[in-house]
């Protein structure tokens, strides 16, 4: 009877375990330690994608300073080594938004903050509503401005029809999937939604005379969007609005803000 890892045909355990696993590391400087069952095995990795040998980078662990996929094998002299396992991690980030264009955001859960690369530069208009719809991150502002990024906020680049659409300030910015969607006003109810991450903008119909300050989603795909003299008004899809059978009698106060509880 041979048994498993019998000398003549010992193979080196390919139950790499990475920890902590790749969900549970949204931080920058995350310390990621390899093991396995195979007593004294010894780890080499890349993180460049390519396939890791006895060349490769040796030993355990690994710090995670951007979004990086962990490529690892466990070897022991005499052995045959292990099969290629890997593990994704993504840095998630936390973005602020403020005056003359500016954006700053951490990666250390809020601790320590950076400036984007290209803060200010992108526009120099006050930005006043930040959205997230899973890959991407849009910004919104004075005279109409949208900017978006898909690096975590580190880098921005203009919509194609920033200001174009309109001139309106923008105050809020919502999503479901992969839609956008903005309110904004200056006289009248204004919004914008985009399907493509935020490089291109369609107007729509908010059928109100008020400006729109909040907007929110739901898990029903629902938004709702709220505004001066106390006006409501919600959409099924972004694009065709209706008002709230109470609109501006519940209240005539300002409303700012909405949230639904997901």
């Amino acid at each position: 009877e041979i048994k498993e890892c019998d000398w003549s045909s010992d193979v080196c355990s390919s139950d790499l375990d990475f920890q902590p696993h790749r969900r549970e590391s949204d931080n920058r400087n995350t310390i990621v330690t390899i093991s396995s069952s195979t007593a004294e095995a010894i780890f080499y990795y890349t993180t460049d994608g390519s396939t890791p040998s006895s060349g490769s980078t040796q030993g355990s662990p690994v710090t995670i300073n951007s979004d990086m996929t962990i490529k690892a094998v466990a070897c022991k002299a005499g052995w045959i080594d292990s099969g290629v396992v890997s593990a994704a991690y993504t840095v998630k980030h936390w973005v602020s938004i403020g005056n003359d264009g500016t954006v700053i955001y951490s990666s250390d859960s809020g601790v320590n903050w950076d400036t984007a690369t290209d803060s200010g530069s992108e526009t120099t208009y006050g930005l006043l509503g930040i959205g997230y719809n899973g890959t991407r991150f849009a910004v919104v502002g004075n005279f109409g401005t949208v900017i978006y990024s898909s690096d975590g906020g580190m880098s921005w680049n203009t919509a194609a029809d920033s200001s174009s659409e309109t001139t309106d300030p923008l105050w809020d910015v919502a999503s479901i999937g992969s839609r956008f969607v903005v309110v904004g006003g200056n006289t009248t109810g204004t919004s914008i939604y985009s399907d493509d991450g935020g490089v291109n903008w369609t107007t729509t119909t908010t059928n109100t005379g008020n400006e729109l300050y909040g907007i929110g989603s739901d898990s029903s795909m629902r938004y709702v969007a709220v505004g001066k003299n106390g006006t409501v008004i919600y959409s099924s899809s972004g694009i065709n609005w209706s008002t709230a059978a109470d609109s501006g009698s519940e209240t005539t106060n300002n409303l700012w803000g909405v949230a639904f509880e997901k």
